[in-house]
């Protein structure tokens, strides 16, 4: 039996800057909603769909996860991608990623 859970919620401030604030509590929200359906799930996968909308800007998807590929495709297709990117400034701490990165070398 499948069934649709809905939640709503809607603003009203001048600020519109606190739409980011909004946005970000959302997809926060919504990944633990996911992440309990799919620990309940029973073989189907569950689908999830975050958005906002308004009558001004309209229809915006908001994104659950930061597409990695395309940030890290982007990264190696810049201008100065032919420096090798795991290098660090040696006036800044290595990142975490660096860390296991370099661990596992």
């Amino acid at each position: 039996m499948q069934r649709q859970f809905t939640i709503e919620l809607r603003v009203d401030y001048a600020d519109q800057n606190k739409n980011t604030a909004m946005r970000v509590a959302a997809a926060k929200a919504a990944r633990h909603i996911y992440a309990v359906a799919s620990l309940l799930a029973e073989g189907m996968k569950p689908q999830i769909a975050v958005f906002s909308d308004d009558y001004f800007q309209g229809y915006e998807e908001i994104s659950l996860l930061e597409d990695t590929i395309a940030t890290g495709e982007e990264m190696l297709d810049a201008p100065n991608a032919s420096a090798d990117i795991t290098d660090t400034p040696q006036d800044t701490a290595p990142s975490m990623e660096q860390a296991v990165l370099d661990a596992l070398k």
